[in-house]
């Protein structure tokens, strides 16, 4: 009685053993799967990094056009420039100021000052006459109308006869040397043109 007793204790005893063993291979079963999952995981977490998109950076903004540089005139664009030069130095008498060339003379404004010395001119200019009387002997009475040009400078920058009844060149040569290349008192304002007309008559004593 004791034996079988001691038997049902011992075959009781053995199965929990089983059991605890079975218990403890499953737990380390799932201790093992368990670690199995985990790099599964981590691989998984990795492959996803690294499919994100990589944010690049913009490319640099392209280099500024160079702007094309000044062809060099060369060497004979300063030889044209003083040609230029030497031609308006050479040339008539140009007024300087406003308005101050002969292309645009009239559009001046004339003063009594330069009123009265183109008067005194034309009070020379009539000396040429009497001076052909008595050097031809004769002369045919008539009128005479010079055209004078004062740039704004004072210069008389062109002189001419615009009508002419007279008839005779040495008296017309004369008239228009009273005048050119003189200088007078300035305009007020720019070159102004002053028509001087002239009457020529033989006196009678």
């Amino acid at each position: 009685m004791a034996e079988s007793e001691s038997s049902e204790k011992s075959s009781g005893v053995g199965i929990y053993i089983v059991g605890a063993l079975l218990l403890l291979a499953g737990i380390v079963g799932i201790v093992i799967l368990t670690r199995k999952e985990e790099p599964k995981a981590a691989a998984t977490a990795a492959a996803t990094v690294t499919e994100e998109p990589v944010n690049y950076a913009p490319p640099p903004p392209p280099p500024p056009k160079k702007t094309a540089e000044p062809e060099d005139a060369g060497d004979d664009a300063g030889d044209d420039a003083g040609d230029d030069a030497s031609t308006a130095s050479t040339g008539k008498v140009a007024a300087t100021g406003g308005g101050g060339s002969c292309s645009k003379c009239g559009q001046g404004k004339s003063n009594s000052s330069l009123q009265s010395s183109l008067q005194g001119a034309a009070g020379a200019a009539r000396g040429c006459y009497n001076r052909a009387i008595n050097k031809d002997g004769a002369a045919a009475e008539g009128k005479m109308t010079v055209a004078v040009n004062v740039g704004s400078n004072g210069a008389v920058c062109n002189a001419s006869i615009v009508n002419d009844t007279v008839g005779s060149p040495t008296v017309s040569s004369c008239v228009l040397k009273q005048f050119q290349g003189k200088s007078f008192p300035r305009p007020d304002e720019g070159c102004v043109t002053v028509n001087i007309p002239l009457n020529f008559a033989v006196k009678k004593d």
